[in-house]
């Protein structure tokens, strides 16, 4: 088959919140709650900018996660974002403060809800103001071609711009454009349509004041953990990851409080079975995960739906991207293991004891800065949130897990993270981080090493991958503007500003993170067992290497997901994505639908969101006549330049169907027999070198 034009659309979820934002008076407010549909692909679904995913109403615009688009066979009912942390100054054993969304408020009762104040407010992740047109009930978002349907959902200026000495609150002074709309707001830069759709939100835990902890000394009003979370969402037009859809979230930290450990996650309601029309197939969801892939799976246990359809797909999250930790000396992601040195074995956290004259590693935790000293007679001492800690020579050593501090005095922090599972004598230990390089402050093995301990925030092409050539455009992330940094010769990064920075480099490059992965996974039910509401359950099996092996079968399962524990200081900003993604069965075979889909959402998070697009769609003209219709169109598609491949149209197809959706046209399979492409009445094809079938995935033998 040649290459030609094709029209297939991915949906992706990202939230970039990064962003120092210079309007502080912000706040999230309950009044600005707007919702937003995600249809681009095979999926398609709801979403509010509250952080939460799914169907939330009886409303009938109001989507869980359907797949097949407008089959009617619903998978997911809701899925929740969530952060905490445990403050310690809160009760005897400190007290977990978990922000989650206000969650689904249909057929649920309280216990899948979140938490509500005597007065009936959510304290609860809020929306802030200013990201969407005042007169729209839509959140922001844009198609590939900026229609004006999507333009509506836009202010006419963005309060995380203001800072772009150019043009402040992109209000498209410097466009030809309409001035009573904003430029978009991209990720990839400003009016920058990389994505066939995006949306964009911004949201905050302001109002989440269940206990009596205030984040910020400059604002005493303000409660929660002092979160910001900036959220967009993303499509585009590959039918290599039509069923798959993206969520990437950026939470910064705007208050004056640190955090030693924080968890970030999400908790998933099943519906897998059910239709928009016949409910009931709730009590055989059943659930399992994939360590060595990073992905829970959640699948039918009698493979049929709702009045007898099926079989039933099956639906798998993989963690894509999670918060780093650039202070622990530890290659949390294993993504430097080719650059060689030392790594993490279980033998390194056994009890020792360090002699007088014997070398040792201290570390500074205001800066995480190593200094490599001598054991004196007299012992040595550091300082660790206001508290001194004493050593003296031929003390006995041991490190605690999941406290931060590098007790056993080697420069690493918590190379033994991990949690028991189970109860004695049936126990297991996960440890997290065996086997992953790390550095040797004493030896100097691992300090070359750029990617332990990589960061998003240091201004360094950590991978090398910035290229002079096409990126180098500057602050705001687009060519032709004459913005700070533009054509310079060197990597301008956004770091530390409200703006994106050039391609490859800190925000906008996913690799510069030492992305700590998938550390816990819980899997429960009934669907209650877990409320939003309940802090402590939430947070207890959120804990770093809680990843229950067990499987539930034939039940109302649900589960959540996390990662941590990560520092959080003031200012700093941390990312995850997880990708939702449909396929067939079996379930354990590498080589089926579904894993290659995963594979496909892989390469996909790797390009950085760069993923190859369709041509821009051509103006369509139907001129009827006499027993026919005559088709004319324009030549914009020709012109179009894919980001990756650059100009790559290869020609069109035209179809033709009974069915709104086109679904009726759907027969043509790919080289493993699933049905994937539709059959045209015609195409035309560009005569050139490129023709048959590419193969690319993984050899199925």
């Amino acid at each position: 088959m040649k290459r030609i034009l094709s029209l297939f659309i991915i949906i992706l979820f990202f939230f970039s919140g990064a962003e120092i934002f210079s309007q502080t008076d912000l706040h999230g407010d309950s009044r600005e709650v707007r919702s937003g549909l995600h249809y681009g692909n095979q999926i398609k679904t709801s979403f509010y900018n509250t952080g939460f995913f799914g169907r939330k109403t009886d409303h009938p615009n109001d989507f869980g996660g359907e797949w097949p688009k407008n089959s009617g066979h619903i998978y997911v009912g809701d899925a929740c974002t969530i952060v905490g942390t445990i403050i310690d100054s809160l009760g005897a054993n400190g007290q977990p403060i978990v922000i989650t969304p206000d969650g689904p408020l249909k057929g649920l009762g309280a216990a899948r809800r979140g938490e509500i104040g005597p007065n009936g407010e959510w304290f609860t992740w809020m929306p802030l103001p200013g990201f969407a047109n005042p007169d729209s009930k839509q959140v922001a978002m844009t198609d590939l071609n900026a229609s004006p349907e999507f333009k509506a959902t836009w202010p006419a200026f963005w309060p995380d711009k203001m800072g772009d000495m150019v043009d402040p609150g992109w209000t498209n002074d410097d466009e030809d454009d309409d001035p009573e709309i904003a430029a978009w707001n991209g990720y990839f830069g400003k009016n920058v349509f990389n994505a066939d759709q995006e949306s964009f939100y911004v949201m905050d835990d302001y109002q989440a004041a269940e206990y009596p902890f205030y984040p910020d000394s400059t604002d005493t009003l303000r409660r929660g953990l002092g979160l910001k979370a900036t959220v967009r969402g993303f499509q585009w037009s590959n039918a290599l990851v039509e069923d798959a859809l993206f969520w990437l979230f950026d939470i910064t930290n705007i208050g004056t409080t640190n955090y030693d450990k924080m968890i970030f996650g999400m908790m998933i309601g099943n519906m897998l079975g059910n239709t928009r029309t016949i409910q009931g197939d709730f009590n055989d969801d059943s659930a399992e995960y994939d360590l060595l892939e990073d992905l829970a799976i959640s699948y039918d246990f009698d493979d049929l739906g709702s009045g007898g359809w099926g079989p039933v797909g099956i639906l798998g999250y993989a963690f894509l991207e999670s918060p780093g930790n650039p202070y622990d000396g530890i290659d949390n992601d294993g993504d430097g293991i080719e650059y060689g040195g030392l790594t993490i074995s279980e033998d390194m956290f056994s009890p020792k004891s360090i002699s007088s004259g014997e070398q040792l590693v201290l570390i500074d935790y205001d800066t995480y800065e190593r200094t490599v000293e001598t054991m004196p007679a007299e012992g040595v001492s550091y300082q660790y949130n206001g508290e001194t800690i004493h050593v003296s020579p031929g003390q006995t050593l041991v490190e605690i897990a999941n406290d931060n501090i590098d007790n056993n005095l080697n420069g690493i922090i918590d190379e033994n993270n991990g949690a028991v599972i189970g109860t004695p004598p049936d126990t297991t230990h996960v440890y997290l981080y065996v086997d992953l390089p790390y550095v040797d402050y004493i030896l100097g093995t691992g300090l070359g090493n750029p990617l332990i301990d990589e960061r998003r925030d240091d201004g360094i092409d950590n991978d090398n991958d910035w290229d002079p050539l096409s990126d180098d455009v500057g602050l705001d992330g687009k060519a032709n503007t004459n913005d700070p940094g533009e054509g310079d010769g060197i990597p301008t990064s956004g770091q530390g500003t409200d703006l994106p920075g050039e391609p490859h480099i800190d925000k906008t490059d996913i690799d510069e993170s030492d992305m700590i992965g998938l550390t816990s996974l819980y899997i429960f039910y009934p669907f209650d067992a877990v409320p939003l509401y309940d802090d402590n359950k939430i947070w207890r099996y959120m804990q770093p290497g809680y990843l229950k092996a067990e499987v539930i079968e034939n039940k109302d399962a649900d589960f959540q997901f996390g990662s941590g524990y990560f520092p959080m200081k003031t200012g700093q900003t941390e990312r995850f994505s997880i990708a939702m993604i449909f396929g067939d069965g079996p379930r354990h075979d590498e080589h089926s639908d579904l894993y290659r889909n995963k594979e496909w959402v892989s390469k996909a998070y790797n390009e950085n969101y760069n993923f190859a697009k369709a041509p821009y769609t051509p103006q369509l003209t139907a001129v009827p006549g006499d027993n026919k219709v005559t088709l004319y169109w324009d030549e914009i598609a020709e012109t179009s330049e894919d980001p990756i491949t650059g100009m790559d149209f290869e020609g069109y197809r035209i179809y033709r169907s009974t069915d709104t959706q086109f679904r009726d046209m759907v027969d043509i399979t790919d080289a493993f027999g699933s049905a994937t492409f539709m059959e045209p009445i015609v195409q035309y094809d560009l005569i050139n070198e490129y023709e048959g079938f590419t193969y690319t995935h993984r050899n199925p033998d």
